[in-house]
């Protein structure tokens, strides 16, 4: 998570994509998407036309931060 000023060794990504942001994380790196089906399940319905986390937790329901939170925990980051 390197471009969220969180201490990390590189910016890319273990699956080999040069940036390893939240967006990634959440919408496109293979190494999560079979622990991510439903938050973006959840977050495509919500936000039909936003691909962007950042835009979503402007003014984040009660129900999109604790799915986050429970989301990024499962991945067991080093964060």
């Amino acid at each position: 998570m390197h471009g969220v000023n969180v201490a990390c060794d590189s910016p890319e990504c273990p699956c080999g994509d040069p940036r390893q942001g939240i967006n990634h994380i959440i919408f496109y790196c293979r190494l999560c998407t079979d622990k991510s089906h439903k938050l973006c399940a959840y977050l495509k319905k919500r936000f039909p036309t936003s691909i962007d986390i950042h835009c979503m937790i402007n003014n984040p329901s009660l129900t999109l931060c604790p799915l986050i939170t429970a989301y990024l925990k499962s991945l067991k980051l080093n964060i």
